[in-house]
């Protein structure tokens, strides 16, 4: 559990300060992070099941800090 102590990967981004959007438009793609306006952004593909969307979650909060 860590610094943060959870495991639960919406929860770990927002405590780093991520903001999370679900998309309803993606077709393929699960996910995508970003900067938008100095904010470190985690878009989720709405269509995804509970599990995959943590997944997803997951791997931007896992990587190393955004540059």
């Amino acid at each position: 559990m860590g610094k943060y102590k959870t495991c639960d990967p919406f929860e770990l981004a927002r405590r780093m300060g991520m903001i999370i959007k679900f998309c309803f438009d993606f077709v393929k793609q699960r996910g995508a992070s970003a900067i938008v306006l100095g904010n470190r952004v985690v878009f989720i593909n709405s269509n995804l099941s509970e599990q995959m969307q943590k997944m997803v979650c997951a791997r931007p909060a896992t990587c190393a800090p955004f540059s």
